[in-house]
């Protein structure tokens, strides 16, 4: 149901032109001097929440790659232009297009690009950026031990994980990866396979982490296709290097002592307040306190099967032995020589009987 929830509220956003406007200029108000990019103006007298009048944007989709050539274009410059102003989104304004397909991408100019259709966008907040920037530089540094501690901090790890078998099953995805050239390393396929190794260990990620890594995957495809030879890693590297530096540079690590010892003293103040609360919960008998027991249900099954088990025993034995004293008397109507209803309480017992033992037979349990 989340995902089925997430996808509904995305379409419902999508269908609010209001939005996508308010979304475009905030995105002409990062690129406004940045002539390499062109986000269209929008014409808020003729727009509204079911219609959107922008900029007619004239130009050529990124991924008409012989058309491109034709006009004099250098696919190459392309390419690193639109991975670049991807990722000056991420690392500089923490707010990037969320749908990057070539649909959406136009070549207005030798050296210029044009971004329309914001009904998606993604926002990352420092940590998140922060830590982003870390998975690129191991993956440069082959940091395998990095690469795994951050992708640990990304998720909410369960608590039933089991570390060491994560640990290893991610190691064998990395292993395909490093050593090879970087022009055959896709970093999309990498954060997919580490979202399947997630999925499976009940690993819960951001959102928009899932949203970054499927605009990554149609950032190389689109990449590869204007220049065969692109490199997402080493276009990546100038903003992640210098986030990485910003973030341990003596006034960043200043600031987050300064936001720690307000967490701490922010704690310490609730503190008191706190324990008078569990204090007086205690005094007026109001604590409650809730187990949660874990693995008992198998255990609850079987001793339900046992003691069904058990009383259908019971039953055969009262069976056979009220039959057999049955029989040894001259009641009628008699069969074969003996009273009847000691045969039948025989017949049902040995049905009781071979049903009990087909039951245990079938379980392995004996």
């Amino acid at each position: 149901m989340g995902i089925v929830d997430e996808f509904s509220m995305v379409i419902r956003k999508e269908m609010d032109f209001t939005l996508e406007a308010s979304y475009m200029e905030r995105f002409r108000t990062n690129f406004a001097g940045d002539g390499r990019v062109m986000i269209p103006k929008v014409y808020w007298k003729y727009s509204g929440k079911l219609v959107l009048t922008m900029e007619r944007v004239d130009g050529i989709k990124a991924d008409r790659v012989d058309k491109l050539r034709e006009r004099g274009i250098d696919t190459r410059k392309v390419a690193h232009i639109v991975a670049d102003v991807f990722f000056k989104q991420v690392f500089d304004f923490g707010l990037f297009h969320g749908d990057l397909h070539s649909g959406n991408i136009f070549v207005v100019g030798p050296e210029r690009i044009a971004l329309v259709d914001f009904g998606i966008v993604g926002r990352l907040d420092g940590k998140l950026k922060a830590q982003l920037a870390e998975v690129f530089i191991n993956l440069v540094s082959e940091n395998f031990e990095g690469l795994i501690k951050v992708y640990q901090d990304m998720g909410i790890l369960p608590e039933h994980i089991d570390k060491a078998s994560f640990e290893r099953e991610y190691y064998d995805i990395i292993l395909r990866y490093f050593g090879r050239p970087f022009k055959y390393v896709s970093v999309g396929e990498i954060l997919m396979d580490y979202i399947r190794l997630a999925a499976r260990h009940g690993v819960m990620l951001p959102r928009e982490l899932l949203l970054f890594d499927k605009c990554l995957i149609e950032l190389e495809g689109l990449s590869r296709l204007l220049f065969p030879e692109a490199n997402i890693l080493e276009e990546s590297g100038v903003y992640t290097s210098r986030l990485f530096m910003e973030r341990y540079s003596p006034t960043a690590m200043a600031q987050e002592a300064l936001q720690t010892l307000s967490e701490a003293k922010s704690f310490i103040s609730r503190l008191p307040g706190q324990a008078e609360n569990i204090m007086n919960k205690i005094a007026g008998d109001r604590l409650r306190i809730e187990f949660v027991h874990r693995g008992l249900e198998d255990f609850i099954g079987e001793m339900d099967r046992s003691s069904n088990r058990l009383t259908f025993g019971i039953i055969m034995a009262a069976l056979v032995i009220g039959s057999s004293l049955v029989i040894s008397t001259d009641t009628a109507p008699r069969i074969w020589g003996y009273a009847a209803i000691g045969v039948l309480g025989f017949l049902i017992a040995s049905l009781l009987g071979f049903w009990l033992a087909f039951q245990i037979l079938r379980s392995g349990k004996f």
